[in-house]
């Protein structure tokens, strides 16, 4: 907040970041993280980035009552019951975004 340049392991350090890596391993580490983003629900994926966007702009209450809004129309869709399905049948879930 006070507009400091901070260098990369301080920026960890405050949790500004969640990785510090050399700039070789940026593209790699980035694919990576980028594999575990695809690999999850997608209607979840994008109720957490809706909520997230459209919950910078809220204030707290509703920001809360917004992210429980999505979660519950998250919740009531085919893919979550594929996923507890998934889980209880230790396979990987079949997402179809329904």
């Amino acid at each position: 907040f006070t507009g400091d340049f901070v260098n990369a392991e301080k920026a960890l350090q405050l949790m500004l970041v969640n990785y510090v890596v050399e700039p070789e391993e940026v593209m790699p580490r980035a694919e990576e993280i980028a594999r575990k983003i695809i690999a999850n629900a997608p209607l979840s994926i994008a109720a957490i980035k809706e909520a997230a966007i459209k919950g910078s702009e809220m204030g707290l209450e509703e920001r809360v009552a917004f992210a429980q809004k999505k979660r519950d129309e998250v919740l009531a869709t085919e893919d979550a019951k594929e996923g507890v399905l998934a889980f209880a049948e230790k396979r990987a879930p079949v997402w179809k975004g329904r």
